[in-house]
């Protein structure tokens, strides 16, 4: 029998981030990350590419620098072959790259060890680079990301996503920047999972109670089984009412649906949330019956235990320290 967990005490943000899904090292190589970090960026041809021993060497030549003062030609090396954090497999001769680079006594590498520090010039992420290093402040960067979540440039899109979320400042988004958040996470759900977490990621964060309905209706059709259970978490955090309240104006009636809705509910606070499941429990089907009756009981159990337990149990974490 399915049993219910009420005890979920971490933070949203620990849950997705625990998911996995979300790599860290993308989220450290977003485009806005690439542009702070490097201290250099340049357009530059690739003119040749060759494998000397088990080195892979590439030679770049300069077209024009967007950043520092990097000019002239520059070679960069790996060890030859595909492998992760390899970038320069693949590398085209004769063709232009936007190349981020850390230029220190005399000599230039990667900003990032990855393919993510060397991408394909384009004139969307060309224009998008530039408007960031242009940005003079936190609202300026903001704004820019948020008007990119629907940028044709896939890379400019998930990146400006998967960045959102762990931007310093991201409270002072606007009401402006976070209706597009909201927009950008109804298309993108079903479509682009990696910038579909940052988004959810980025409506936990500010609290957007208004994601609720687009993240209720992507739970229920159970369109990504790896998202189920941060919607567990993240749902009833940003506003356990508002949840029940769309659950009840259309409760799915097959067994799949009921068994979603009851690990929902059972997730949601307060005597609503419990009449949902009562009504649940009178169902024909003995086995949804008995799900909703033990989320019923669960629910009770927490209850009284949230009622017993003495304020001072926890003394000893004391967030000003002892005295």
């Amino acid at each position: 029998m399915m049993r219910f967990n009420l005890r979920l005490q971490f933070a949203c943000m620990s849950a997705i981030l625990a998911s996995g899904t979300l790599a860290a090292q993308d989220q450290g190589s977003t485009l806005i990350r690439l542009s702070e970090r490097s201290t250099a960026i340049v357009q530059a041809r690739a003119l040749n590419t060759r494998v000397v021993g088990t080195e892979q060497r590439v030679h770049f030549k300069v077209q024009r620098a967007l950043k520092g003062r990097l000019s002239g030609s520059f070679t960069l090396t790996e060890t030859a072959g595909r492998a992760c954090g390899h970038a320069l497999h693949g590398t085209l001769a004769g063709s232009s790259y936007l190349v981020f680079l850390d230029e220190s006594a005399g000599k230039v590498r990667l900003t990032v060890g990855s393919s993510r520090a060397m991408v394909h010039v384009d004139p969307d992420v060309l224009g998008h680079v530039r408007a960031l290093l242009n940005a003079r402040s936190t609202l300026e960067r903001l704004s820019l990301l948020t008007a990119n979540l629907r940028s044709r440039n896939d890379r400019v899109r998930r990146d400006a996503a998967i960045a959102l979320p762990i931007r310093k400042g991201l409270e002072l988004a606007t009401q402006a920047d976070r209706d597009r958040i909201i927009q950008a996470l109804q298309s993108t759900l079903g479509q682009d999972d990696r910038a579909a977490l940052g988004l959810i990621q980025t409506v936990s964060r500010l609290r957007l109670r208004s994601a609720v309905p687009t993240l209720l209706q992507d739970y229920m059709a159970d369109r990504n089984s790896s998202l189920r259970r941060i919607y567990l978490q993240v749902i009833p955090e940003l506003d356990a009412a508002y949840a029940v309240d769309h659950i009840e104006r259309g409760m799915p009636r097959g067994v799949k649906g009921q068994t979603r809705t009851i690990a929902m509910l059972s997730r949601c606070p307060g005597h609503h949330a419990t009449d949902c499941l009562k009504r649940i429990a009178r169902s024909r089907n003995q086995a949804v019956s008995s799900l909703a009756t033990e989320a019923i009981s669960a629910q009770a159990t927490v209850g009284r235990e949230a009622i017993v337990v003495p304020a001072h149990k926890f003394r000893s974490i004391n967030p000003q320290g002892r005295r």
